[in-house]
This record gives C-alpha cells, structure tokens and sequence, in this order.
C-alpha cells in the first residue's frame, strides 16, 4: 500500500486517486452525452414544419387583406 498523501480523513494512495478520477471521467462523458442528446433533439424538432399557420401568420394576412 503505496501512501500518496496524508490527508485530512486519513491516508490516500494511488489507486484512490485514479479511481477517483475515473469516476469524474465518466461523470463528464455523462454530462457530454447527454447535452449532445439535447441538441439533437432541439435539431429534429425544428426541422419538423408547423401543420398550420401560426396566429401571427393569420392575423397579418387579416390585417393585409384589410388594407387593400
């Protein structure tokens, strides 16, 4: 058992260190993934075209057919 460091909560070694950091490693792919799914996400629902006009398409085309 290799002591890295004497820490406050007793002693570290080097394993600690590297599992801990693995853990933070695959938090962080985690958190990647994840944003990388919500940007996809956010792309395919705006590439999907509205059925119907929206109310603000409706009420300019009223306010132009008004003026003429």
């Amino acid at each position: 058992m290799d002591i890295f460091f004497n820490g406050l909560l007793g002693p570290v070694t080097y394993s600690n260190v590297i599992s801990s950091l693995m853990l933070m490693i695959h938090g962080m792919i985690g958190i990647f993934v994840v944003m990388i799914l919500i940007f996809l996400v956010i792309v395919t629902l705006s590439k999907i075209p509205d059925k119907e006009p929206s109310i603000k398409n409706k009420n300019s085309d009223e306010i132009s057919k008004n003026r003429t």
